[in-house]
């Protein structure tokens, strides 16, 4: 029997993180926070299954998550039939000093799961690293997008990922992602300056 490949396992992992209604979460000064103990058992199973395969990303992600440093952002005045993705932006967990004294704004990044993509560099050195062999015509069985799987609409080779995409990723399913409502013309200006 053929053991199942990395992207079949973490597409299984991310399945059973799905919990509508079962998550009990405690409030404590502005931040909402989900109490790890108070999920459910398959859910604690697959986050400690994600530690073990990434470690550092996975705590780096639920600290993301804990600090509501990920946005989830929908176009205002959409029609059923027309709805498009929403667009997450993660704002750094780390702050940066000026130049010129005082701190910068954080650093802010896009991340799009259905594509499979974040605009920070650890993202690019991750999926496009000399230890991935990277063909976008590879086409396996499982490698079809339906919203639902590890890698989006990624094909081939080893995926890439970074702490903002598995932030994105496990704060969908866990329902911990804040949403804002915004126009167009914002949402395109978010795209060049600060979210």
């Amino acid at each position: 029997m053929e053991s199942p490949s990395l992207r079949s396992v973490l597409k299984k992992l991310l399945h059973e993180l799905n919990c509508e209604d079962e998550i009990v979460k405690t409030d404590h000064a502005q931040s909402t926070s989900v109490v790890v103990q108070s999920l459910p058992q398959r859910v604690q199973t697959s986050l400690e299954a994600l530690h073990q395969i990434y470690p550092t990303v996975l705590l780096s992600s639920l600290d993301l998550l804990d600090n509501i440093l990920v946005t989830r952002y929908i176009a205002q005045g959409n029609t059923e039939s027309h709805k498009p993705a929403p667009i997450y932006y993660v704002r750094s967990s780390q702050t940066r000093h000026s130049r010129y004294g005082g701190q910068a704004p954080r650093t802010v990044y896009e991340v799009r799961p259905v594509a499979w993509h974040c605009t920070c560099p650890s993202f690019t050195f991750s999926a496009f690293s000399s230890r991935n062999a990277f063909d976008p015509y590879e086409c396996g069985e499982e490698d079809f997008p339906d919203g639902g799987h590890w890698g989006g609409e990624m094909r081939g080779g080893q995926l890439g990922i970074c702490k903002h995409l598995l932030a994105v990723v496990i704060g969908e399913r866990l329902k911990m992602i804040p949403e804002k409502e915004v126009d167009m013309h914002t949402l395109a200006g978010y795209a060049f300056m600060e979210a």
